[in-house]
This record gives C-alpha cells, sequence and structure tokens, in this order.
C-alpha cells in the first residue's frame, strides 16, 4: 500500500489553491538564501517559525499573481501539519494584489471546519488598509502585530472603528 504524504482528511488546501493558481503559473520566486531580517521591494520571501502551539509564517516583499502560488504552497505545507494557531506576519509585506487576499480568504475558508485558527498580522498601508477597507478583516481575524494575534488580544486600528473581532 502506497502512502501519499501530501494526503490528509478533508478538504486538501492544494487542490483548491491549484483552482485558483492554475499549475502553468505557478511560479516560486528564488527566496533560498532569504533571511527574515532581509526584505527589499524586489524580493519575496516565507520564513516559517513555530511558537509553542502555533506556527508563524512571516510573508515579506510583494504578494502579487507570480508570487501568491509560492505563498499558497507554504501554506498547504503548514495546514497539513494541522497546528493549533496559524498568524500569517504580513507586517514585511510591501504591495498586495487581490490574489494575496483571495488566497487569505481560502485558507480562512479551509481552515473554518478544522481545529486550526487563522489569524492574520498586518499593519500598514499595503496590507491592513485595504483588507479592512473590502471588509477582509470581518472573515479573518486582523491583528496589528505579530504578538497580538499570538495572543489574541485586539487593539483598536487606527482610523477604523470599522469591525473588531472578539477572541
Amino acid at each position: 500500500m502506497c502512502h501519499d504524504a501530501g494526503r490528509r482528511d478533508g478538504p486538501a488546501a492544494s487542490t483548491v489553491f491549484w483552482r485558483i493558481f492554475p499549475k502553468e503559473t505557478h511560479v516560486r520566486a528564488d527566496n533560498k538564501a532569504l533571511h527574515p531580517q532581509v526584505s527589499t521591494s524586489s524580493r519575496f520571501g516565507v520564513t516559517r517559525r513555530r511558537e509553542d502551539d502555533a506556527v508563524v509564517l512571516a510573508v515579506s516583499g510583494a504578494v502579487d499573481e507570480v508570487t501568491a502560488p509560492s505563498l499558497a504552497t507554504d501554506l498547504d505545507v503548514v495546514l497539513m501539519g494541522q497546528p493549533a494557531l496559524l498568524v500569517i506576519d504580513l507586517t514585511a509585506v510591501e504591495f498586495m494584489s487581490s490574489a494575496g487576499m483571495n488566497l487569505l480568504i481560502e485558507t480562512q475558508r479551509l481552515t473554518a471546519s478544522t481545529a486550526t485558527t487563522v489569524r492574520v498580522a498586518a499593519d500598514g498601508t499595503a496590507t491592513s488598509r485595504p483588507m479592512r477597507f473590502i471588509g477582509i478583516d470581518r472573515i479573518i481575524e486582523l491583528y496589528p502585530t505579530v504578538d497580538e494575534a499570538l495572543r489574541g488580544r485586539q487593539r483598536p486600528a487606527e482610523g477604523a472603528g470599522l469591525h473588531t473581532v472578539s477572541g
């Protein structure tokens, strides 16, 4: 009997992500030597670290139609481990297109019926502002810092007052 390491019970994230981003458009940025403290506008990177029962996925650079498939792969790998908490750190993201926002929404949808809680750390004009403007903060827990996302406590967003997530 052959064991499929990518298989898990419930919806397979990679199947859904590949529907959003067809295989022929999957281009992975060269981020092998990228360190968490390195971030320039031309570099995309994702680093992963564990914090107790949580996984923090730190994203830097631009999240667009070219880099979102790579982020989808990283998210799929993390979700296969079924962490209690996944924090997607977008504090070093300089640009986020609708492809990135759709990926966040799809990640939330995939984890809604699982034991994994998804929270996003984002505080800036390139990330949290457009997400609040179009209402993504109504479906995804949005925090200004990774520490607050890990704790699950929010402070009121600057100039927002639109929506809050009670936790």
